[in-house]
């Protein structure tokens, strides 16, 4: 059973990453798209501290010796797939970031060469 201050600190830390991603959302600082995963990444640890026999019905079929370690070591998992995730949305926005460059550098080129062939 997951002991008490561990439930409140679950509780609590899951309803502050929920407002804090409303409010993000309300002031439009954070795409709703984007904010998604926080919500239900907070409703998930929600869940675990309010209830936990989930946790300790799957650390018991999983094999795990305490929910605890089974809550931590889904928690660690969902947060490395949403890092491999972001490192992907980083890696794309890259990409086009250096093809924008690039033709704007050519823009820049095609001007100056005009511009130089109207003198």
């Amino acid at each position: 059973m997951i002991n008490l201050t561990l439930r409140i600190l679950l509780i609590s830390g899951s309803l502050l990453t929920l407002v804090f991603m409303l409010f993000r959302i309300r002031v439009s600082k954070t795409q709703i798209k984007d904010s998604v995963f926080w919500i239900f990444f907070s409703i998930l640890l929600l869940v675990f501290a309010v209830f936990p026999g989930i946790a300790q019905w799957f650390s018991l079929l999983l094999g795990f010796q305490s929910p605890i370690n089974f809550v931590l070591l889904a928690v660690i998992f969902i947060l490395v797939i949403q890092l491999f995730f972001m490192s992907m949305k980083v890696s794309r926005l890259d990409a086009k970031l250096r093809e924008i460059a690039q033709r704007v550098a050519i823009d820049r080129k095609e001007i100056e060469d005009k511009s130089r062939d109207c003198q």
